[in-house]
């Protein structure tokens, strides 16, 4: 926590004078001994130079640490990963995070401030070397964050988070009450809210003020009821905070409208009463201010666009269920850029990774390709939410288009391990050509 306090102040201070480049690479090398500072310092540089061949590391990575998880929850699309990887594979395949990958990539950990540890299609907690990988990770000065469903956060596993001053637990509870939880999530909500009030327990015992914890809410019409009294319950147990998001739909197990999206009138009215209850009893809601739905779809204005950062500052390493000892490779959750084998790489990773030719491009042309703008369009995340197929369809146009102008633009080196995609992986049509005939065009 207290390097990324300094990391925020540093950019702060850094961003009232963006124009002052070249102090930004100066102190970049002034800080030579603290490959984390001087990092972080050289992708502001970079990124403010637009450089599309860099040198810094990555200060964000997401990473997957399991394809398996414990749980089946009607709004996941886990459900859609494993029958698409039962039907190009035969087979779902158990890519579990190990010592060994961290080792090869040695390089990057020794440079990142932040790593999310998610599982993607999984539950981080199923892999068995979890607390040894965040052992290995927290030895290099890294937050740590986990997305997690927290069945298995039973008492011995939350005493080695506290003591390893772990950041950032962030739990997907989606009710508050049992019966709606285990019907949503297929769990058993009283077991995870005990997980809860042992690792406060613990935090309290040792004077602890990590991990943080917050819990990951979706609402929708199938929960609403229950919200209060998670609310009710989190306050009382001693979590941290909430954490509300608007409910879309995806290849998932639920059906019919079920999103505020279709009921914005309603949906603004309960957020708003959310708010003033969680205020009332002095209980964190985020983010800060309730936000609304609206339904109306403003114009596209590119003069009000900002340059992502992403393609300077994140990498994710995301889950793949189809093929042995592999990883999907991209800078942003709109495109996966190809597929990694892990054991079979035997390259440098800022040069035949960080600096690879697709994402070369991505910074060359961002906010212009065709996936920046997909995602930049103000209409989209409204899509998402009402009509989901819509926007499956709408992405896998402009991910395929994306690649359509690269794979023409450019020269991709061949790299051992390396498999570049012409489409999105987990494309829209491959799973529906199976269940029922889409136009797609």
């Amino acid at each position: 926590m207290k390097l990324l306090a300094i990391k925020t102040k540093i950019e702060y201070i850094l961003t009232k004078y963006k124009r002052l480049n070249y102090l930004n690479k100066i102190l970049s090398k002034f800080f030579f001994f603290n490959l984390k500072y001087s990092n972080y310092l050289r992708i502001f540089y970079e990124y403010n130079k637009r450089n599309e061949k860099i040198f810094s590391y990555p200060s964000e990575i997401y990473l997957t640490t399991t394809n398996i998880c414990n749980y089946r929850c009607k709004f996941c699309e886990i459900h859609y990963f494993y029958e698409f990887a039962k039907n190009k594979a035969g087979v779902v395949f158990n890519n579990n995070l190990n010592l060994k990958l961290i080792n090869k990539f040695e390089d990057i950990f020794d440079r990142v401030g932040y790593i999310e540890l998610s599982g993607a299609s999984g539950e981080p907690f199923m892999n068995q070397d979890f607390i040894k990988i965040c052992k290995k990770l927290k030895q290099k000065n890294i937050d740590l964050s986990v997305t997690t469903n927290g069945s298995l956060i039973r008492e011995s596993i939350a005493k080695e988070l506290v003591m390893m001053k772990f950041n950032t637990i962030i739990l997907s509870l989606h009710s508050g009450e049992a019966e709606n939880y285990r019907e949503l999530l297929g769990g058993n909500y009283n077991q995870v809210l005990n997980n809860l009030k042992s690792i406060v327990k613990i935090k309290k015992k040792l004077n602890s003020d990590l991990p943080y914890i917050t819990v990951n809410c979706l609402i929708f019409k199938l929960n609403q009821h229950t919200l209060k009294d998670l609310i009710s319950q989190l306050k009382q147990i001693g979590i941290d905070s909430m954490n509300i998001n608007q409910y879309y739909a995806s290849r998932n197990k639920i059906e019919g409208r079920v999103s505020f999206y279709f009921f914005p009138e309603e949906g603004d009215q309960f957020l708003k009463e959310l708010y003033e209850y969680a205020k009332s009893i002095n209980f964190k809601l985020t983010p800060e201010s309730p936000s609304f739905v609206n339904p109306q779809i403003n114009k596209f204005d590119r003069n009000q666009i900002k340059l992502c950062e992403s393609p300077w500052r994140s990498l994710k390493f995301k889950g793949c269920v189809q093929h042995k000892d592999s990883l999907y490779i991209g800078i942003c959750n709109r495109i996966l850029l190809f597929r990694l084998n892990y054991e079979e790489f035997e390259g440098d990773f800022l040069k035949d990774i960080w600096n690879h030719e697709l994402i070369r491009y991505i910074r060359r042309t961002v906010t212009k390709n065709p996936i920046c703008q997909f995602c930049q369009n103000p209409g989209t995340p409204r899509l998402r939410c009402i009509n989901n197929r819509s926007y499956q369809i709408e992405r896998d146009k402009a991910v395929r288009n994306f690649f359509k102008d690269a794979l023409n633009s450019i020269e991709i080196k061949q790299r051992k391990g390396i498999y570049i995609f012409e489409k999105n992986p987990y494309e829209y049509i491959d799973y529906y050509e199976k269940h029922s005939y889409i136009e797609y065009k």
